[in-house]
């Protein structure tokens, strides 16, 4: 079977960004999800998202001003993504909310097509260590603690978006212990191994805590454990997930959840790599242009 050429999808997607049919959107997303998956982390990874942002562009002004003729949910939609791919008009509007919860002066911002959280998120992924420190930071203070206001789910969802693995395991290692955030375990998880950024520390965490997970003093419950388990280990493709998954198999025996896991990590490696080859002189071209 030959290559087949993202050639025609990159000459088509230059004029997405004048078309109205949300069907025409809708088309590029299923090839876009793709290649977001298989480009992440990988040396095209900032090129991408740049193309995508300055596709974005115009139809996010719309939206921003309250023009778009697309449904509410088709927007938040775009926006999610203009998110994800750091379009400069997103980020300002993260960074504006972001700030806002940091001075204590939290408010709704006028037309946001999205929840606090996800604006929050946004800030995090594309921002500094040093922003997550300071909203860390502020999830502790007395103030925020005594203000029945202040929504931490949110400040959660931005916490857990953050590809720092230091920050991260803190953050997870805190709702083992924590009374605070002992009641928003599961939602941090959750999020953190949705996060397309961070399942792989996300797969680290788990199979540190595995043994565990049977005794009755676990804190993180099996069942619970495997289901995540299951969500960030699905995609796994990286040498670093295969190194974990294996080393987890030499300590582990007759585990079928890992042993499924560790096979399906070996193909999708190699077809990553095989893509990659097939591929990437395609994307230099691209991008370069």
């Amino acid at each position: 079977m030959g290559v087949t050429p993202y050639s025609n999808f990159f000459a088509a997607a230059s004029h997405v960004k004048n078309e109205k049919d949300q069907n025409v959107w809708a088309a590029y997303w299923d090839i876009a999800s793709y290649l977001d998956s298989m480009l992440l982390k990988s040396e095209f990874q900032d090129s991408w998202r740049s193309y995508n942002h300055k596709l974005l562009a115009g139809i996010v002004v719309d939206i921003m001003k309250g023009n778009s003729p697309y449904p509410k949910v088709f927007q938040k939609q775009i926006m999610e993504r203009a998110c994800w791919y750091a379009e400069p008009q997103c980020i300002q509007l993260a960074r504006d909310v972001l700030n806002g919860y940091m001075t204590g002066q939290r408010k709704t911002v006028v037309g946001a097509p999205l929840p606090d959280g996800k604006l929050l998120c946004a800030a995090i992924l594309h921002g500094s260590a040093e922003l997550w420190d300071m909203l860390w930071s502020k999830l502790f203070s007395a103030a925020s603690l005594e203000h029945a206001a202040f929504p931490l789910d949110s400040v959660l969802h931005g916490l857990s978006c953050t590809p720092d693995r230091y920050r991260l395991w803190k953050l997870l290692n805190e709702t083992t212990v924590s009374s605070l955030l002992k009641d928003h375990r599961s939602f941090v998880m959750h999020n953190v191994a949705a996060s397309k950024m961070s399942s792989e520390i996300m797969m680290e965490f788990l199979l540190s805590k595995w043994q565990e997970s049977g005794n009755n003093t676990a804190s993180i419950d099996k069942n619970v454990r495997d289901a995540l388990f299951r969500m960030v280990s699905r995609n796994a493709k990286t040498t670093h997930e295969v190194s974990l998954l294996t080393a987890a198999l030499a300590t582990t025996s007759n585990n079928r959840l890992l042993s499924e896991a560790f096979t399906i990590a070996v193909e999708q490696r190699k077809h990553y790599t095989s893509w990659h080859k097939d591929h990437d002189s395609e994307f230099v071209k691209v991008f370069a242009a």
